[in-house]
């Protein structure tokens, strides 16, 4: 009832009929196990317009018609959860609370209310939280677009409102005046005459070190009552005003019981206060320390040739780090000190932080192992996993900050016991990247693992161009030519790389990757890589590119992609109705558990699709990497085909790669006449890669 009408029995929607079968449901659910008169169906199915002679007709059919929706085909009543009987002078519509998405959204907001007066404000704001989930949209939106209105959907909107308010109160009695901040500026710009989220939203500011911006709301609210209604702010919100002017003590922000903060200096101000606060997160911590060799005589050494021996392998090291997705967070003497947080889209932090350790070692010689740098160069790499206390800088979450406490602490001890040119992780880094590498236990420490001197699945070179690699300097200068283009025009171009090698087609992929990641800084586009099989699901790429865009991964919950799925709509939309619209149609892509069995994919669904691509490539280029195209099923490429030509036109790159076999089932593939390139990969360009690249992975995205 909390969005569009549904109806689900193991698994899968009930078909409810038409709007006055629905409008008749819907109705009673509002009233459960309680016996509706026949006269206010009537009224609540005609509530804007006069009923017919035949209203009374229509309601005994739409009645019927849900008795035999809502039986499931059983004809003994006694077997179902849900009975519609008639019962004078009416109906009454037997059901378990439980299973109606409203009554618990009732009863969680009550014990939520209840933990928020009892004073535990963090295990309030979880189950106000999870009553506020349980929405998808409007109550009964679909009814009240058929243009049913009812006064009990007016008051449930209101409640909805009101649980708002309290769930930003708990949260802000937590201390969680950050997290919340952009919730409550989109509440007050959605219902700007509402004072409590005015008041609540005012504080948070404040608490942010925002003192301008929380009296400007004030004004703005006041301006907007005295014009419309000619009131004034009511005396609390006056009272708050004085205080922030005032800077009172009483409005400084609660310690979350996560948090740590620095030792309190005298009569601290609020910003000040509130840029020491400290968060746990999960996060990988590489140290690279880079010097002269054992074997150097130091005395026989000129101080200049140290320093043009030890820039490089320095200088490539903050290279790579930040090539990986990491930041240099800082330096202590010869060590670099490298962090990979976790973060919405990209999850595999120790995995970056291991390629990157593996791109330092390997390349700390300089491009010429024969050369003046690679003689005497120590190189010590060390990488931990774990929590870590991350400094929440301004106003900023997902900034990646300095880090200290004991992972880091775990680091600083297992460098200096790491061999010159090695690699060493933490048991949690193996554990998290066993798959990817290979590992070797150090005997003398039984929680630390040496990394192999594998290939990994990624070129680690950060020359696009090294020996041995020439062949693709055409085929690189052309793509990133071409996604530039995409970037600036709004255009789509669709590439396809045809080569026999599998070896060859994966190298070009992995090097055009990590180029255009090192030279187009102001493009930032989405990458998503994938090898296809004929197995694969005809919504792959739907589900690929909604998953990276709003963060999902493999383990989330269904309750959890919606959830997701909804910030990201509302973020892209601006619209909470579009919002919900589009959300109920695309949950079905990237969660197969909630797809319909009949009718899914048609066009209704797939104009939900255009709408999203079209907002999310307005933020950014999406890139997509696909390879082994010549095993994709029709339905597949299909899909892929239509990518070359949306409208309107977005900037979107797909870059398709195949054996040569694809052409002789599909021979137009390469004849459309606009943005459609055929790149055909010389024989022998897989000369000097060692042996075959792995196949691109499942999915691989990057910020």
């Amino acid at each position: 009832m909390l969005g569009p009408l549904e109806a689900v029995s193991e698994g899968q929607t009930l078909p409810l009929g038409g709007t006055k079968q629905r409008a008749a449901l819907g109705f009673l659910l509002l009233q459960p196990n309680q016996v509706v008169p026949s006269s206010q169906l009537l009224r609540a199915l005609w509530s804007v317009e006069e009923p017919p002679a035949t209203a009374r007709k229509i309601l005994q059919n739409a009645v019927w018609g849900l008795r035999r929706a809502l039986a499931g085909g059983v004809t003994d009543d006694e077997h179902n959860a849900v009975e519609l009987r008639t019962q004078a002078p009416g109906y009454s519509l037997r059901v378990d609370r439980d299973d109606i998405d409203l009554h618990l959204f009732h009863r969680w907001v009550g014990e939520g209310r209840a933990q928020l007066a009892a004073g535990a404000a963090e295990e309030a704001s979880r189950l106000l939280r999870e009553a506020l989930e349980l929405w998808r949209g409007p109550a009964l939106s679909d009814l009240v677009e058929a243009g049913f209105i009812w006064p009990e959907l007016t008051t449930l909107q209101n409640t909805r409102l009101d649980v708002q308010e309290d769930y930003f109160e708990a949260r802000l009695a937590s201390g969680q005046h950050y997290a919340v901040l952009g919730e409550l500026e989109s509440m007050v710009d959605a219902e700007p005459l509402r004072e409590r989220s005015c008041r609540q939203l005012m504080l948070a500011l404040y608490r942010c070190g925002r003192q301008a911006d929380a009296l400007s709301v004030y004004s703005g609210l006041r301006t907007a009552l005295s014009d419309d209604l000619g009131l004034e702010p009511i005396r609390e919100l006056q009272q708050l005003q004085q205080d922030i002017l005032t800077h009172d003590t009483s409005l400084q922000a609660p310690v979350p019981s996560k948090a740590v903060t620095t030792a309190p200096r005298p009569q601290p101000t609020a910003r000040e206060a509130e840029s020491k606060v400290w968060e746990r997160r999960d996060a990988s911590v590489l140290l690279v320390r880079t010097g002269l060799g054992p074997g150097m005589d130091l005395d026989a050494v000129d101080c200049e040739d140290v320093d043009a021996k030890l820039a490089y392998p320095a200088a490539r090291a903050q290279q790579e780090i930040e090539w990986h997705g990491g930041t240099v967070a800082g330096s202590l003497g010869d060590v670099l000190f490298g962090l990979f947080p976790t973060d919405p889209q990209e999850h595999h932090h120790a995995e970056r932080a291991v390629r990157a350790a593996i791109a330092i070692r390997d390349g700390a010689t300089g491009p010429d192992p024969k050369g003046p740098a690679a003689a005497g160069i120590s190189v010590q790499i060390a990488v931990t996993t774990g929590e870590a206390l991350m400094r929440l800088d301004d106003d900023s979450r997902t900034t990646a900050p300095p880090a200290k406490g004991t992972l880091l602490s775990e680091c600083q001890t297992l460098l200096p016991h790491v061999p010159a040119h090695e690699i060493q992780v933490c048991g949690r880094t193996r554990e998290a990247t066993e798959p990817l590498f290979d590992y070797r236990r150090v005997a003398e420490a039984p929680d630390r693992w040496q990394v192999q001197r594998n290939l990994p699945e990624e070129p680690t070179s950060a020359e696009p161009y090294a020996a041995g690699q020439a062949e693709h300097r055409r085929e690189l200068d052309l793509l990133v030519r071409l996604l530039r283009h995409a970037d600036q025009w709004a255009r789509t171009h669709r590439v396809t790389v045809l080569s026999p090698s599998d070896a060859a087609r994966a190298c070009l992929f992995t090097r055009f990757k990590r180029q255009a990641e090192a030279e187009l800084h102001s493009v930032r586009p989405l990458f998503l890589s994938r090898s296809l099989t004929f197995e694969d699901d005809p919504y792959l790429l739907h589900s690929m590119i909604l998953s990276a865009y709003c963060g999902v991964s493999e383990d989330d919950s269904s309750r959890t992609i919606k959830g997701k799925l909804k910030a990201t709509l509302r973020s892209l939309a601006g619209d909470e109705g579009k919002a919900n619209w589009l959300g109920a149609r695309l949950v079905p892509f990237i969660d197969p558990t909630v797809r319909p069995v009949k009718d899914f994919g048609t066009e209704i669904w797939l104009e939900a699709w255009r709408q999203f691509a079209e907002m999310a490539t307005g933020r950014r280029p999406l890139v997509l990497l696909l390879d082994d195209l010549h095993l994709a099923h029709e339905p597949l490429l299909d899909f892929i085909e239509s990518l070359g030509h949306p409208s309107p036109p977005v900037p979107l790159m797909v870059i398709a790669g195949s054996r040569p076999e694809l052409l002789h089932s599909r021979p137009d593939w390469a004849s459309a006449p606009h943005s459609v390139t055929t790149i055909t990969l010389p024989p022998g360009s897989d000369r000097g890669l060692g042996r075959p690249a792995r196949p691109l992975p499942s999915l691989a995205s990057r910020n």
